[in-house]
């Protein structure tokens, strides 16, 4: 018999973006334990991961400090950790040059207000890794597609299809070789 599915990927935006700037090298990680690790901070998981998530989204430390009651150096070393000032810095330029930016795929992107340019740029970045590791997903198992959702797809197919995708612990991106964890969730 069939029955629906979920495929999910982990954490999209943060694994995505610290992939591109070689903070990640494998799949199979706990993003926010490494993000904990490599910083050395104490922060619950999920307050970690509303920090993560606002810094790459251009919160400043006030922000922060209100979400977590981050001390400031902590924040900064985030900052510094994401990279963010640096590759905000070329994606600005970029746009003053070409009055748009390109994200990972070459996709142009107009940016409507420049303090979220890395905002724009991992945003749709991720959205495109998603079709495309999406679409390579498919192609490979026999399942019907039924809807994508944001950094999900839910499909349906057969028991024995489904155990097998069980198997299946990231998805990789045909065009980027970018990989990141998934959850599968049967219905």
């Amino acid at each position: 018999s069939k029955k629906l599915f979920e495929v999910d990927f982990n954490s999209c935006e943060p694994y995505f973006y610290l992939t591109v700037i070689d903070k990640i090298k494998k799949s199979n990680i706990d993003i926010y334990e490494k993000i904990k690790n490599d910083l050395n901070l104490s922060l619950e998981r999920d307050v970690l991961k509303r920090c993560v998530i606002s810094v790459m989204y251009g919160a400043g430390y006030a922000t922060i400090k209100r979400l977590s009651k981050m001390k400031k150096n902590d924040y900064e070393k985030m900052i510094e950790y994401f990279n963010i000032e640096s590759f905000s810095r070329n994606l600005k330029e970029e746009l003053t040059k070409n009055g748009y930016i390109k994200n990972r795929y070459g996709r142009p992107i107009v940016v409507k207000n420049e303090r979220s340019i890395l905002n724009y740029y991992v945003q749709s970045s991720a959205a495109d890794f998603c079709y495309a590791a999406f679409q390579d997903f498919i192609s490979k198992n026999e399942i019907n597609f039924h809807a994508i959702i944001h950094d999900a797809i839910i499909c349906s197919s057969l028991d024995s299809t489904i155990e097998k995708i069980k198997q299946i612990k990231s998805l990789k991106c045909p065009i980027t070789s970018i990989e990141i964890p998934i959850k599968l969730l049967v219905y």
